[in-house]
């Protein structure tokens, strides 16, 4: 096992079982350096801060169906590269606005099953985000949306955006601008005869 991954498990106190746990369901390495990490269903309760430290090569991290009920930006600040998050299932009630923009090359985001009762601004700085997942979070409520879809392409994370703009209150003159390209005209054969 990687020295990177012995420390994380001395920095959550880990004992010798987990070792096994996490080389069995998919710690992802290249050679040295952590790729994929799964930590889900290890009853979790808090991350302590540096926790990930020396992970910033890390694109995948599963910390679902734990006891999570708060998430520190600070803990996950080296985790730029990351691609995949999934908090599913854990006991958040809310995200800091300061923890989504930790995640510049987030695409995929899991928060079902929480408590979340509203999901921050900063989620439309997920400028790579292609799949989001946010049922059975039974706080969030708007008219005009609908948090028990699934939103897996770019177009209905673009409906998503507009949707979550108009919930709270961000007017169109206020969201930042979208780029527009002009099709061309469709061709036209003539017929000859």
């Amino acid at each position: 096992m990687s020295s990177t991954v012995e420390t994380l498990l001395e920095k959550l106190n880990a004992s010798k079982k987990l070792s096994s746990v996490l080389e069995s369901r998919g710690t992802d390495l290249d050679g040295d350096k952590v790729i994929s990490l799964d930590l889900s269903q290890l009853n979790l309760k808090n991350l302590p801060s540096g926790v990930f430290d020396g992970l910033s090569d890390l694109k995948k991290l599963n910390l679902a169906q734990n006891k999570l009920t708060s998430v520190d930006p600070k803990t996950f600040s080296s985790l730029s590269n990351l691609t995949f998050l999934s908090l599913f299932a854990n006991q958040l009630s809310e995200l800091p606005e300061t923890f989504l923009p930790t995640f510049p090359n987030l695409e995929w985001l899991d928060l079902r099953e929480n408590g979340l009762s509203k999901i921050p601004k900063s989620v439309l700085e997920l400028k790579k985000l292609n799949y989001l997942y946010m049922q059975n979070n039974h706080g969030l409520t708007s008219d005009e949306f609908d948090f028990s879809e699934d939103y897996h392409t770019k177009r209905d994370i673009g409906k998503f955006v507009e949707a979550f703009q108009k919930s709270i209150g961000i007017t169109p003159e206020e969201a930042p601008a979208k780029k527009t390209t002009k099709k061309a005209p469709a061709k036209t054969e003539e017929k000859t005869d």
